[in-house]
């Protein structure tokens, strides 16, 4: 047993490493949010959307979005939607004349395939209502996720009390949150990603994911201290990372081989939700293997620096 520990990678000497990198994405991720903020969808801040499909060829997006500034519609999103199909969004609702004006509009010169139309009015109020859902289906989430993990740990109070399991995987979760964060704010910059409910969804998912990875470490932990093993607090974290890192891996990449072909296969009403999801499995990974366990480390540290 002993031999293992000393043929194992020292994941607590480099942490230091590791939490310089981390701090680095999420500075990058809050000027980002300070400098551009996120692009809310239509759920969160309403509006109209209309789909369409062209039988034949569709016509071209910058002649799309010329001819629909004719109609002085205000801010206009117009993006692809399959091979054929287009996605228009507008910031205000429509009725029902000039909702006809525009698909008048768009088949101007091409053929809509019959039946393809969809419409959907978001009103402020409802859009208002969704967001303030969300906010509180994500902080119940976050604080459900500490109590619980808190709860897990409870028969192991040295040499760290049990909370602090659930402090470090939720430290690890906002580190997760932010990364997320910053993807989509430098997507929705860049290429028009905006924030809509199923990408919260992946947003949730990714919650769940992270601190299952960091429970898994931190069970590690608690066998190796009921077993005695390693010289010190550090040691016996750093074997339980070790222990856990190939089943880690393996089970994010399997994870991610299957949302590549989703990303790939899954046309654009999946691709945001499956490069979502991607980002978070290898953020929740990192996280719970290079920033929650290591904290354990520092907290028992300077609570025993504190005591003395």
């Amino acid at each position: 047993m002993a031999l293992a520990i000393l043929n194992m990678f020292d994941f607590i000497r480099y942490r230091k490493w590791f939490y310089l990198l981390s701090l680095v994405l999420v500075v990058v991720s809050l000027f980002g949010l300070f400098s551009w903020g996120l692009n809310w969808g239509i759920d969160f801040r309403g509006g109209s959307s209309i789909y369409v499909e062209y039988q034949n060829e569709r016509p071209a997006i910058s002649d799309l979005r010329s001819e629909l500034n004719q109609l002085d519609l205000g801010e206009v999103e117009v993006r692809t939607a399959g091979e054929k199909g287009v996605m228009i969004q507008l910031t205000e609702t429509l009725d029902d004349e000039l909702r006809d004006e525009i698909l008048l509009q768009l088949e101007q010169d091409h053929q809509l395939v019959e039946g393809s139309y969809e419409f959907e009015n978001i009103s402020a109020t409802i859009s208002q209502d969704l967001a303030n859902k969300t906010q509180r289906a994500v902080f119940i989430s976050i604080l459900v996720i500490l109590i619980y993990v808190s709860w897990a740990f409870i028969k192991i109070n040295r040499p760290v009390p049990s909370w602090q399991y659930g402090l470090t995987a939720l430290l690890a979760l906002i580190f997760d949150v932010m990364i997320m964060l910053g993807v989509f704010i430098f997507l929705g910059q860049f290429m028009g990603l905006e924030i809509n409910v199923p990408i919260i969804t992946a947003l949730l998912i990714v919650f769940g994911y992270s601190v299952n990875d960091s429970v898994v470490v931190f069970d590690r932990i608690r066998e190796n201290l009921l077993k005695g093993v390693g010289r010190d607090y550090s040691e016996t974290v750093n074997y339980a990372i070790n222990q856990s890192l190939g089943r880690s891996l393996k089970t994010s990449l399997t994870t991610i081989v299957v949302l590549l072909f989703l990303l790939l296969l899954g046309g654009s009403t999946l691709y945001f939700f499956a490069l979502a999801l991607i980002v978070g499995i290898i953020s929740g990974t990192y996280s719970s293997l290079f920033i929650a366990s290591p904290l354990l480390v520092d907290l028992y540290q300077w609570r025993f620096k504190n005591r003395n």
